[in-house]
């Protein structure tokens, strides 16, 4: 059994926000009706030009709760690594700020952590459930298991889950601020450094009906262009020779998407050399749509017929 102070580990909840006056409230109060108590809520407003401020004075009765404002908005993965700055938690883990935590789950995180404690499990992956469809929208084996380096850039394991981390195993490590909010490149450092588990237990409400997200909107796809590509091109640096040798078919269709971004941001010569090459690994009509498309298209048709009819957005959503 793990001994005090960790019988009783502090939790630092992590909420990033910008603009979203009107869902935060149930976002802090999903915390703050937890079952599990001994917790600090880090609300981070990324430059936010509503009411943000305002919406959040009546919580900063609770000595539990922290509030800091970005002078500007500088993104999801900015706002996140000022959380992880100001966090004192033994754990951390982060909501955003049109979701709800389940009432029971930070104490069944804290249970879960002290049932592993004599394996080095320091990361625990929990499932998200959507508040409409009420399917899991994280792609998994569906059982208990260990999550292995190959199988996240396989992508055996993909999509959205809730990841709860033992803070001194992060240490220094921070999401790249480049990446806008990429959240991959983190968690495979982390994987360097300790074993992830995964728990197919649902502990975290999805809320995708208020409105548009990166996945569903061209205008917010095309504000983070730049960093969407960013994010691909560092993932295959660092993991690219990895994925083709592991499994050869992800990592044609990964230079599909960098193929996809980079003719999105008007690199066509480079995304056509992208898509050709990824016809060694991984034949798709998809890519051949786009080669023909990036001869005689723009950027924003492309985008739109891409992700009109070969649901190209499905690889921004297992990004974020």
């Amino acid at each position: 059994m793990r001994k005090s102070p960790i019988e009783e580990p502090l939790f630092s909840i992590i909420i990033a926000t910008y603009n979203r006056a009107h869902l935060l409230p149930r976002a802090i109060n999903s915390v703050l009706n937890q079952t599990y108590q001994n917790f600090e809520i880090i609300v981070v407003d990324d430059g936010s030009t509503d009411n943000t401020a305002e919406t959040v004075e009546p919580f900063k009765r609770d000595s539990r709760f922290i509030f800091h404002k970005l002078p500007q908005n500088r993104g999801t993965s900015a706002a996140r690594n000022k959380g992880l700055d100001l966090a004192t938690g033994y754990y951390v883990t982060f909501l955003d700020s049109d979701d709800e935590l389940l009432p029971e789950a930070l104490k069944t995180a804290v249970n879960k952590f002290a049932e592993f404690s004599s394996e080095g499990i320091n990361v625990i992956w929990f499932d998200r459930i959507d508040y409409v469809t009420r399917e899991v929208p994280g792609k998994s084996s569906g059982r208990d298991g260990f999550i292995t380096y190959e199988d996240l850039i396989c992508r055996r394991v993909r999509g959205d889950f809730w990841v709860v981390v033992e803070r001194n195993i992060v240490g220094g490590l921070r999401f790249d601020e480049r990446t806008f909010g990429y959240e991959g490149l983190l968690w495979l450092k982390l994987l360097t450094r300790t074993k992830f588990y995964h728990l197919p237990i649902p502990l975290y409400i999805q809320h995708r009906e208020h409105g548009s997200t990166i996945t569903n909107d061209f205008s917010i796809f095309l504000r983070h262009k730049e960093a969407l590509l960013f994010a691909q091109e560092m993932r295959l640096v660092e993991h690219g020779a990895a994925i083709e040798r592991c499994c050869p078919d992800i990592y044609g269709r990964e230079l599909v998407t960098l193929g996809f971004a980079q003719i999105c941001n008007g690199k066509r010569i480079e995304g056509r050399r992208s898509l050709l090459k990824s016809l060694r690994f991984h034949v798709a009509l998809r890519t051949l749509v786009l080669l023909l498309a990036a001869c005689v298209l723009n950027e924003k048709q492309i985008i739109f017929l891409y992700s009109k009819y070969c649901n190209v957005f499905s690889f921004i959503r297992e990004r974020l």
